[in-house]
Parts: C-alpha cells; sequence; structure tokens
C-alpha cells in the first residue's frame, strides 16, 4: 500500500470478528491510521458487540463509513448454525446497526448460503426463510440483498461425514434455476435488489464495491476500484484488505463453512 492511499478494510471474509473476537478487532483498527481507512467492511452474523462493546463501539464512531454485510439465512439456532443467534435476535439489532451506520443503504443483507440438506425428516432446504425476512429488512429501508448458493468443498464434505444424521445437498446448474426464479420474485415483491455472489452467469455486483463505497462515503473520497485477488472465479469484488485469519475458529459452527479450520461434530 502507498503510504498515501486510502483503503477498504475487511473485517472479515475469514471470520467473525465482531461476534467473537471484538478485542482483537479493536487492536488492529488501532494499529491503522483512521485516515487512511476509506471504509471498515464489517461482515458479521450477530452484531451485538458493535453496540455493547464500549470501547469497539466507540471506534467505529469515529470512522468515516462503517458499511455492514449482515448475513441472516434463517438457520440461526439450528443445528446448521448452532452458535448463531435466531433471526429474531439479531434482527432486533437493525434499529441500532441504522443509527450507527447513519444510512441504511450501508447495511447489506447476505442472505448467503443457499443451503439445502437432507435429515431424519427428509428434504430440507432455508430458500422459504427469504419470503420471511425479505418484508422485514425492506420495512427498515435495507433494501440491498447479496446471495450463493453452498459451495461443498471438501472440508465441508468431511465435517458432515462425521455429523449426526445430517446429509449435504448441492444443486446442480439445472435444479438452480427454479430456486433462482423463486428468489427474483420474491425480492421485487419487497422492492429489494437482489445481486448473486460468484454466481456464474448471474453476478451482477462484488460484495465490496468501490464505486458504491465511494458514493455512500460523507465525503465522497475515491476507493479502490480495481480487482481483488486471490479471489474464487466469478467474483466481482474491488480491492479490500482483510485483517482477518482463517486460524482463527468461528463459534458460529456453521456447518457449511469452508472457512472454519475447527473440526467438529454434531
Amino acid at each position: 500500500m502507498s503510504p498515501n492511499s486510502t483503503v477498504v478494510i475487511s473485517a472479515s471474509r475469514r471470520t467473525d470478528l465482531v461476534a467473537f473476537y471484538p478485542d482483537a478487532l479493536l487492536a488492529k483498527l488501532e494499529t491503522i491510521n483512521p485516515e487512511r481507512i476509506h471504509t471498515l467492511v464489517i461482515w458479521t452474523k450477530n452484531p451485538l458487540n458493535m453496540f455493547r462493546h464500549r470501547n469497539l463501539n466507540r471506534k467505529l464512531q469515529s470512522l468515516d463509513q462503517v458499511f455492514v454485510h449482515l448475513t441472516v439465512t434463517g438457520l440461526g439456532g439450528s443445528r446448521i448454525e448452532p452458535g448463531v443467534p435466531c433471526p429474531d435476535e439479531i434482527m432486533s439489532t437493525l434499529d441500532e446497526l441504522i443509527e450507527l451506520t447513519g444510512n441504511p443503504d450501508r447495511i447489506r443483507w447476505r442472505f448467503d448460503p443457499i443451503f439445502t440438506w437432507r435429515d431424519a425428516n427428509g428434504l430440507q432446504s432455508n430458500i422459504d426463510c427469504f419470503s420471511e425476512l425479505a418484508p422485514r429488512f425492506a420495512g427498515m429501508n435495507i433494501t440491498n440483498a447479496i446471495t450463493s448458493f453452498c459451495a461443498l468443498y471438501p472440508k465441508v464434505i468431511d465435517r458432515f461425514s462425521r455429523s449426526d444424521g445430517l446429509y449435504p445437498v448441492e444443486m446442480n446448474p439445472g435444479e438452480r434455476i427454479e430456486p433462482r426464479r423463486h428468489l427474483g420474485l420474491e425480492s421485487r415483491k419487497f422492492g429489494i435488489k437482489l445481486d448473486w455472489c460468484c454466481e456464474p452467469d448471474k453476478t451482477s455486483d462484488g460484495c465490496i464495491n468501490g464505486v458504491v463505497l465511494q458514493k455512500l462515503h460523507p465525503h465522497n473520497r475515491p476507493a479502490p476500484i480495481d480487482k481483488a485477488k486471490g479471489q474464487r472465479p466469478n467474483c466481482r469484488c474491488t480491492r479490500s484488505w482483510d485483517i482477518g485469519w482463517y486460524s482463527q475458529s468461528c463459534g458460529g459452527q456453521c456447518v457449511y463453512c469452508y472457512g472454519n479450520p475447527e473440526q467438529y461434530s454434531h
């Protein structure tokens, strides 16, 4: 990085720093000149520490711009996401989250991933959860969302092989057509702009978009807009600096996670 350039900080694709490592997140942010931070992009399934952790809250309020990817899949508190609060608990934080960011457009709902599995009750999916959650987000003027289908990496398959009666189902391209159509109709019904992450022929926007972050910035400061390196095929993200570590296990323990190094069974 050039000493005089501004950077977009990503915290973090690799683990939920806000939920499980707020002290480490704060310590890292304290080492970075705030004048160099164009936007802090937070990825979390549980934003409570953004308000309850007093020193972290103070730090966040001191930054020019905080943008939040809030992941709510409808599966929080289930065997699929055992360490994630239930959707109602997370939805109850939206007022505070909007106040902290200053603009509902600085919050993006991640309905991610779309996950299908088999258990003792047969074939299961969280697709219908979208229709339950969408009007609640739209009612708070949070109208940007992004989604993707679960990718069954070898680590994920290995984790499931030691689970108790959970069997992941990966949709082939033909099987994805109807869910994509359904979510398109539902998102339009509630006035939500739904983008797709790393989905061939569907990806139209990156999770981190420097052009959007510049438009939302209170001083319209330019953000990096060159393509991010080292991401998955079809990724449209622009350059950012991720300050998380894959070696930090995530307490959410989502069974479909490809990043969590901790091997656990259910």
